[in-house]
This record gives C-alpha cells, structure tokens and sequence, in this order.
C-alpha cells in the first residue's frame, strides 16, 4: 500500500494509539502531520506518551502480518532481540505496556501522598 492509502492507514492507527492510551487513563499525543520535528524531536516521532514525569516518544508501524519471532507467545511479557554486534531491543504488548505505565503513575502517586507533597 502506498500514497493516500498509506497515510490514512497510518493516520487511523495512530488515533487508535490514542484512544488505548486514553482508555487507560494515559496521554497520548499525535505529532502534527506525525512529524516529530514539530514538536522539537526528530522526524520519525509519531506520538508523545506522556507517563508520569517522563515522555516516551513512538514511532507508530503497522504492517499486514508480523512475524511470530517477534511476538510474545502465550505466558511470556516480551521478547528481546537483537542483531549480532547490535543493541537489544524489547517487544511487548502494547496493553501490557499501557498497564504497566498506568501502574506507575499510580505508584507515584500514591507515594507523593505518602510523603505528604
């Protein structure tokens, strides 16, 4: 798929990070035109994911099959890979993900209360 329909294949996605972010109780934001560079990072940046203090910035890809190697199997959270000489990289879940962050905040929270902030 290339041109108009890519885009809006692109687009739609992206607004479906959006809205599971949002579901979970999470910010996520599209750069305009999925264009980091309007937001002060580099070009690939597609969302801002803003958990906490911290910002994780995401480049949205959505391919027709992926393969299995890089798909946590049933009872396993993520799965690290990497080329030989090259660095590790970790795939997991995106909902697991969301959880995840979601729970950190949470703790955050609950400890700046905790410390009476």
């Amino acid at each position: 798929m290339g041109g108009k329909g890519a885009k809006v294949k692109g687009y739609r996605y992206e607004k479906e990070i959006e809205k599971d972010g949002e579901n979970h109780g999470i910010k996520i934001v599209r750069t305009w035109c999925s264009d980091g560079r309007s937001a002060g990072y580099t070009k690939e940046v597609d969302l801002i994911a803003e958990t906490g203090k911290t910002k994780t910035l995401i480049q949205a890809k959505r391919r027709r099959r992926l393969s299995k190697t890089y798909i946590p199997s049933c009872g396993i959270d993520a799965v690290v890979m990497r080329e030989d000489h090259g660095e590790s990289v970790l795939c997991c879940r995106f909902n697991d993900w969301l959880t995840d962050q979601k729970r950190i905040i949470d703790l955050e929270i609950e400890l700046k209360k905790y410390k009476g902030e």
